[in-house]
């Protein structure tokens, strides 16, 4: 299987926008970024007011992605099978992680930071926006 990893960090003009205290979070407890704690996708709504960065998200698909700094995000796109991983740092609001595949999208994390994902998603590709499946 062939993977093409996609990251960014958006300090804003035309990026993320993140709520105020971004910058003052603590790591999430029990979380540790030289470890690079595993986090399953699943369990994001546990973490929030707190910084994920390090952190790597386990997908339902197996896969792992390690998340960036607030306001950053990253993805991943398989060659060989049509979907995609990826996820968001809404800094405060938590983390967002979602699957696309076979048009529809499924997101996980806080109720703030789905809100976040799914508002960024659909600025995205708002003629073509996939189901979302909560």
């Amino acid at each position: 299987m062939s993977l093409l990893v996609l990251c960014g960090c958006s300090p804003e003009p035309g990026g993320i926008r993140l709520r105020s205290g971004s910058s003052e979070l603590s790591p999430c407890e029990g979380v540790d970024a030289l470890t690079q704690t595993v986090v399953p996708v699943a369990d994001l709504g546990d973490y929030q007011e707190c910084d994920l960065a390090g952190a790597r998200l386990r997908f339902p698909t197996g896969e792992l992605l390690e998340v960036g700094e607030p306001g950053g995000n990253g993805s991943q796109e398989s060659t060989n099978v049509d979907y995609r991983i990826g996820y968001t740092n809404w800094g405060p609001d938590g983390v967002a992680a979602f699957v696309e595949e076979d048009g529809r999208l499924t997101i996980w994390g806080t109720r703030a930071g789905i809100r976040q994902e799914q508002r960024a998603q659909l600025q995205d590709d708002p003629d073509d926006a996939p189901g979302l499946e909560l």
